[in-house]
This record gives C-alpha cells, structure tokens and sequence, in this order.
C-alpha cells in the first residue's frame, strides 16, 4: 500500500472534493466532453445552409427578375403574361445547373456553361463565407491532454472531420430543396423538367464549388492540401496550367474563326427577323454558351473534333456536315470535304501546352532524379487531359430530338487524344528541364 504524508487526506483519483456550491456540480463538464467542438458544429452547419438558401435563392430571383425584364421590354407585357416569364427564368436557372428540359416537345440538354460558372463562382463564395462566419474548429495540437486522451477523442480529428462532414450535407441539402422544389413549381404547359437531372447537377455544383468555399474558408483547405503527397501536388499544378493553355488556345481559336466568317454569322442572325429588343436578348443567350463553343474549340484543336449534329463531324481531317441550327456558332462552320492541310499544325498545341506545364512545375519543384521528373511530367499532361474531357463533355448537348440530339464533342475521344499528344509533351518537358538542371549543378 502506499503510504502518505501524516496528517494528510486520502484522496481517490475520482474523489469530488466536498466545499463546492451544487452549481459548480451541475455545470462542470465530464471529461472528455468537447463543448466548442460541438457549438462548432452547429454554427458550421447552421452557416453553410444559410448559405446554401442565399446561393440558390439570389441567383434564381436574379434569372427571374431578368427574365420578367425583357419579357416586359419586348412587347411591353402584350403577351403572355408575367407568371410565364417567372418560369422561364426559373427554366433558365435550372438549365445552368444542368437539368434537362423539354419544351414545346422539343428536348433541351446542352448546358449554358457560362451561366454554369456564374452560378459556381457564386456557391463558392458563399461557401466561403461560410466556413469564415463559423466558429474556428480546433486543431488536434490545440486539444488538451485530458480531451486527447478520453474515450469521445480517440481520434483528435473526428471532430473536425464530422463538422466538415455535416456542413456539406447542409449545403448540398438546401441548396437541393430550392433547386427540386423550383423544378416542380413549373407548369407543365412552359416546360418538363427531368428530376433526376436537376438532383445529380445541382447536387455535384453544390458539392464541389460549396464545399471548396467551406474548406477554404474554414481553413482546411490548407490541412488538407499540406496532407497531399509532393508529386500528386506537382501533378495538379501542372495540370491546371496545361489546361489554362489550352482553354485559351481554344477562346483564341474561336475568336479568329468568328472574325473571319463575321459576314456569315451576321447573314444568319438577319435571316432570323428579330426585333432590337429580341436581339438583345438573343446575343445575351449566344453569349452564355461562349465557353460552350471553346470547349467545341478544344476538342478541335486536340484532333477528334466535334459534331454538329447526328452522323456530322468537324475535325481537322474531315468535316461532314448536313443542316445545322440557325445559330451564330454554326453560321461560320467550315464546308465540307477535307480542310487545308496547314490547319494539321493545331495538333502541336496540345503537345506543347504539355510540356510549358511540366517545365514550369519542373522549375519550381526541382526534381532531381531523371526517372521521378519525367513520370511527374507525364503525370502533368494526363491529369490536364483529363480536365480538358470534363470541360469538352459538360460543353455538349442535345439541341433537340433525332439528329440534334448529339451536338459537339466526345469526352471520351478528347482523353484519349489529349491524354497521348500532353502526356508526351509533359515527359518531353520534365526530363529536358530535369537534365537541363542537373547540368547547372555540375557547372
């Protein structure tokens, strides 16, 4: 047994030391009980569905009360009427969020990528207001040692990881709530909306622009990024650039194509008869697919091309065509038959975008073995490939039923092209630079 001091009380380790008010019994947390963690959650959650609701809500008023505008200044509100036109600005929301509609029997599924990334640039940044406004969540170094120890902290990272865990599922939650029951206040006479559409776009915009803002603002988007291996680092870096290149190769392309057929382009826009008014209004809807044609763009300058219409295709080595929409975008497509063989100098674009990327990631990393270099430089080029397919796949579409149900490129053939011409490009660059360093060392 062990033996104490005379004269001194034996206290066992669970003992309650007798004195306290009955308060100080009632209020005094058990061990091992993490209050703040649990206030943090519930302020998280709470801010990330406000936020959500205000996302949602302030871009669907926005397309609503644009539309109540120029349905009002086109005819000064002769016809139709004004509940018509909040459901076509509701049609329009959804469709940037990737629902499929259908209207007048006709089947719309080509998304406006550029009202797309207006309504991503908005999530995230309430997302990130989000993650700001809540109370901070402590880190596992920040917990004493009595909370680390207990049974409810096993893991000192369970807490935060929950908390993240149940901020997501408040974003994407209510951010789906305005979307579904948007879509199903729509009269059927205006449009059909396909449910499962608007659930898999809305809840995947949410999901990765929401939840990068609530990381970001939150502050764990660094935890997390510091917990990324070096080379998958390198990798994404690379691959953001590589893709960056070939983004504007593509608006470059589409750019010196329209200001070369701008004759035709403007036939086809006077074949149509619109009024001022109207036309406005149709330049504003031609302007939200302008990413939409650079995807088209992409595709092209990588090799497979795109379609412009069941059994069609324009690419560098053919292009078959039929009738194609009255549209500005395919106004000004080549004619048919086989292109100018000078047009074949497009494909090293992808190769040499590959390979900027690599030698810049190269440069900053410095990898010194030949092997690592060039595998991280491969890696570059296939991760930006892959970007470039989601970016050519999410630009296409349907325009309609039958034949204009397959409107602009194949994800798939992008990849595959892409992935060989930048993957070469970025083992070319990270291997030169790679050897190009290793000199300067010796010298």
């Amino acid at each position: 047994m062990r033996d104490y001091p005379r004269g001194s009380k034996r206290e066992r380790p669970g003992s309650v030391k007798m004195g306290g008010t009955m308060t100080d019994l009632l209020t005094k947390p058990r061990p091992g009980m993490d209050t703040s963690a649990q206030s943090a959650q519930r302020s998280l959650a709470f801010t990330s569905s406000l936020a959500a609701l205000c996302a949602a809500g302030a871009t669907l008023l926005v397309c609503i009360a644009i539309a109540i505008a120029g349905w009002f200044f086109a005819d000064a509100g002769v016809h139709g009427d004004a509940n018509d036109a909040i459901a076509s600005g509701a049609l329009v929301w959804l469709a940037g969020h990737g629902a499929s509609i259908r209207l007048a029997g006709v089947q719309l599924g080509i998304i406006p990528l550029g009202l797309t990334g207006v309504f991503a640039l908005v999530a995230y940044r309430f997302g990130s207001w989000a993650g700001q406004s809540a109370e901070p969540m402590r880190a596992a170094g920040e917990m004493d040692a009595a909370e680390s120890s207990s049974l409810v902290f096993q893991s000192p990272r369970h807490s935060v990881k929950k908390t993240l865990v149940l901020a997501l599922g408040a974003y994407v939650f209510c951010y789906l709530l305005v979307a579904v029951t948007t879509a199903i206040l729509i009269p059927a006479r205006v449009g059909r909306i396909d449910l499962p559409s608007v659930v898999l776009g809305v809840g995947a915009l949410s999901l990765i622009f929401g939840g990068v803002g609530i990381l970001a603002g939150s502050g764990q988007a660094k935890v997390i990024w510091a917990r990324i291996p070096g080379f998958i680092q390198v990798m994404l870096r690379g691959a953001v650039i590589a893709a960056l290149l070939m983004v504007a190769a593509g608006a470059v392309v589409v750019a010196v194509h329209l200001i070369m057929t701008m004759n035709q382009t403007a036939a086809v826009v006077a074949g149509l008869d619109l009024s001022d008014k109207d036309l406005a209004s149709f330049a504003l809807l031609n302007l939200l697919y302008l990413p939409n044609a650079v995807g088209f763009a992409i595709a092209y300058v990588v090799g497979p091309g795109f379609s412009a219409g069941a059994h069609t295709v324009v690419s560098l080595n053919q292009v078959d065509l039929g009738p194609v929409p009255a549209l500005p975008w395919f106004a000004s497509l080549p004619e048919p038959g086989a292109p100018p063989a000078a047009l074949l100098g497009l494909l090293v674009l992808p190769v040499v975008a590959g390979l900027i990327a690599a030698v810049i990631a190269q440069r900053i990393y410095a990898v010194p073995a030949l092997d690592s270099a060039a595998l991280r430089g491969f890696g570059v080029g296939f991760a930006a490939a892959v970007v470039l397919s989601i970016i050519c796949w999410l630009s296409a579409g349907s325009l309609g039923d039958g034949r204009m149900a397959q409107i602009g490129p194949n994800g798939w053939e992008v990849l595959m092209a892409a992935g060989a011409a930048m993957s070469l490009g970025g083992l070319a660059g990270g291997l030169s630079t790679a050897v190009w360093q290793r000199r300067g060392r010796r010298d």
